[in-house]
């Protein structure tokens, strides 16, 4: 069993970094998504490729562990 806590406290949040809770909320880095947005020709491309990569990460991660 996991307890979470939620706080009434304000987080700051960079947009340019990476970060556990963006994994938690399926954001990821602005810049990131502006280069895939710039190299593809519509949004279910990008979604896809986002998806994807965000995917790859997370199996990377699991395997530093």
């Amino acid at each position: 069993f996991v307890e979470i806590k939620i706080t009434n406290v304000r987080v700051n949040r960079n947009p340019d970094e990476f970060s556990f809770v963006d994994i938690l909320f399926g954001l990821i880095l602005l810049s990131l998504q502006e280069l895939i947005i710039s190299l593809t020709t519509n949004i279910e491309e990008t979604s896809q490729i986002l998806y994807k990569e965000l995917n790859n990460y997370i199996k990377n991660k699991r395997k530093k562990k």
